[in-house]
C-alpha cells in the first residue's frame, strides 16, 4: 500500500483487508461450488531496494498522491516490479461518480508485461502506466469495508462481475473457459 503521511491507513485495517481477502480466496467460508484458489496476499517486508519497511506492507509518501480515475498515471518511483509485488494505492481518487447515497470505493487494472512475456488479455507495459489496485481513501478509511481489497484483487486477477456482461473490452469469465 502506498499512502501519504496525512492519509495513514491504520496497520490493523491493512491486516483486516488482507485477512479477509485470504479467507475469500481460500474458500474459508465453505461456499458450495467454490474452491481454494491458492492465492494468498501478504504485506511486503522490504522495499525494492532491499531496505526493510518500517511498517510491513506500507510506504508513506510525504506529498499526497492523487489518482484521476479516467487517466491513472503515476511516476515510476511509485510502481514496484509486478513480478514481485501487487501494487496497491490508498489515496484520493478524482473524476469519479458519487452521490449522496454512494461513494466510489476503488478500481483496478490488469497487469502489464514486457512484450516477450505478454499473457492473453494483458497489455504491454509503457512507462507511466499504472497497474494494480487503487482504493479511494475517502471510502476505505471512514467505512473500513473489508471486502473492497478482495473485490478489486479479483478484477486485477481477471475476474469480471458475476452479474454483468464482463468488463468493457474484456471477455467475461465464462467466455474464457
Amino acid at each position: 500500500y502506498t499512502l501519504s503521511l496525512h492519509d495513514a491507513l491504520p496497520i490493523w485495517m491493512l491486516k483486516e483487508q488482507l485477512d479477509y481477502a485470504n479467507r475469500v480466496y481460500s474458500n474459508y467460508f465453505g461456499i458450495p461450488g467454490q474452491e481454494d484458489t491458492g492465492v494468498r496476499f501478504a504485506p511486503a517486508t522490504h522495499a525494492p531496494d532491499g531496505k526493510p519497511l518500517s511498517t510491513p506492507g506500507m510506504i508513506y509518501e510525504k506529498e499526497p498522491v492523487e489518482i484521476d480515475s479516467a487517466n491513472a498515471e503515476l511516476e515510476d518511483r511509485y510502481v514496484w516490479d509486478m513480478e514481485h509485488a501487487l501494487n496497491v494505492w490508498v489515496c484520493p481518487i478524482t473524476n469519479v461518480y458519487e452521490d449522496e447515497y454512494s461513494i466510489f470505493a476503488g478500481f483496478s487494472y490488469f497487469p502489464f508485461f514486457d512484450e516477450n512475456e505478454l499473457l492473453p488479455g494483458c497489455d504491454i507495459y509503457k512507462p507511466g502506466l499504472a497497474t494494480g489496485i487503487f482504493l479511494n481513501k475517502q471510502a476505505v478509511l471512514p467505512a473500513n469495508s473489508i471486502s473492497t481489497f478482495a473485490h478489486e484483487a479479483g478484477h486485477f486477477l481477471g475476474l469480471a462481475h458475476v452479474f454483468g456482461q464482463g468488463e468493457i473490452g474484456r471477455a467475461s469469465c465464462r467466455e474464457r473457459e
